[in-house]
């Protein structure tokens, strides 16, 4: 469920590298920020701060209540950081 008051979102992560390369996604970390890229809080995770081997994956539940505009942005320890999800609030 996605709206600009409430949100409650479910987010799929998987690190795709190959088992050959075997390039972990290492301490990834979730944000959701505002439109000047400031952290929006209170913000609940189901988990935050975790790393992915290759081919692994994991779905990520997120809660948090704003009426400003919203993204979600991932980063990690050697993962760039990365624009997953946003909302345009009205």
């Amino acid at each position: 469920v996605i709206s600009c008051e409430q949100s409650v979102i479910q987010i799929h992560i998987a690190n795709q590298n190959s088992y050959e390369d075997g390039t972990l996604a290492f301490f990834l970390r979730l944000q959701v920020l505002n439109a000047t890229e400031d952290r929006i809080l209170p913000v609940h995770y189901s988990d935050n701060y975790f790393s992915l081997l290759p081919q692994q994956s994991k779905i990520i539940s997120i809660s948090f209540q704003t009426n400003e505009n919203w993204m979600i942005q991932l980063s990690g320890w050697n993962v760039q950081p990365l624009k997953l999800l946003s909302s345009a609030c009205t």
